[in-house]
């Protein structure tokens, strides 16, 4: 009985209800319609009874409506023994320290780290929110081996793997004088010396030093308030897209402008301590996020001066 009673029969049996006929349930299965019917029918001879009425459309019967939701528990439990017998080609144990830039959403940090979980049943994970201004410091003085973070430096203090690149902006509120002396749309290197910048600088005192134009600054670190407080017109700002992106309402409030600035592109990049960090979990990282990389960008903003 358990020769006929196997898992290619329990798929042919829940098909074959679902479609409602032996050929489509034969087509799902990529098998022909004769190796579907006769597993039913081999299923049925040593039962004693009939699973389906057979006519125009095949209708289950009451013993094979009894059936069905067992047959499916135990896909389901094969399911879940075939992933379980796959992650134990991973035989990784340990803890994996790693850092998270405060910019990544939550949905695609969540998405990467449940794969890694898959890849990795036995390994245990602690996340760090940062920004890049950090990592030097949690590098130095924890357990964290890598991080995935936005840079706007080409500065490289430790092993990096660019994931993807994200223009950087000069934004002004659209009433600061910085965006009212420019018609054009083009800012001059004197205006932007006579007015207060919003700079993001880093806790690390031994950190990429920030461009600073204007000998009147305030700093903070973090891109979303300095946008909160460019919008507000407390000051000009050079800013990643992303971050406009992500606060479309404070965007709105401001002007993207030209000026003779020379702004690297963001990059978000996968930092790694080479002394730390254990190659198989940096090798898993970087070709997942590669990957990733190849199609992520993030949506640019309309610029507030053109409306929505």
């Amino acid at each position: 009985m358990s020769d006929v009673l196997d898992l290619d029969f329990m798929k042919a049996f829940i098909e074959s209800e679902a479609e409602g006929s032996f050929s489509k349930a034969a087509r799902r299965l990529g098998r022909s319609q004769s190796v579907v019917s006769e597993r039913i029918a081999a299923a049925e001879g040593i039962l004693g009874y009939p699973l389906f009425h057979r006519g125009r459309t095949l209708k289950i019967t009451e013993r094979g409506r009894e059936l069905l939701p067992r047959a499916k528990l135990v896909l389901e439990h094969y399911g879940h023994f075939a992933r379980d017998a796959a992650s134990l080609a991973h035989t990784e144990t340990g803890t994996l320290h790693m850092g998270v830039d405060l910019g990544l959403t939550p949905a695609m940090i969540a998405t990467h780290l449940e794969a890694f979980a898959q890849a990795f049943p036995r390994v245990d994970i602690q996340i760090e929110t940062l920004t890049s201004f950090d990592t030097a410091w949690f590098f130095r003085h924890s357990g964290m081996s890598m991080a995935l973070v936005f840079k706007d430096s080409t500065t490289a203090q430790f092993e990096e793997i660019q994931i993807a690149t994200i223009p950087m902006v000069l934004v002004a509120a659209k009433t600061h004088p910085v965006a009212q002396s420019a018609p054009d749309g083009i800012v001059s290197l004197e205006t932007l010396r006579e007015h207060r910048q919003i700079v993001i600088t880093a806790r690390d005192p031994d950190a990429p030093p920030p461009l600073i134009v204007s000998s009147r600054f305030w700093s903070i670190n973090s891109g979303t308030h300095a946008l909160s407080l460019a919008a507000r017109g407390l000051g000009w700002a050079v800013l990643s897209r992303r971050v406009l992106a992500a606060n479309p309402a404070w965007a709105k409030a401001v002007t993207v402008l030209d000026s003779v600035l020379p702004l690297p592109k963001e990059r978000l990049v996968l930092e790694s301590s080479l002394e730390k960090v254990n190659p198989t979990f940096f090798a898993w990282w970087r070709h997942a996020l590669l990957k990733w990389g190849k199609t992520w960008r993030p949506a640019d903003p309309q610029p507030a001066s053109q409306g929505p």
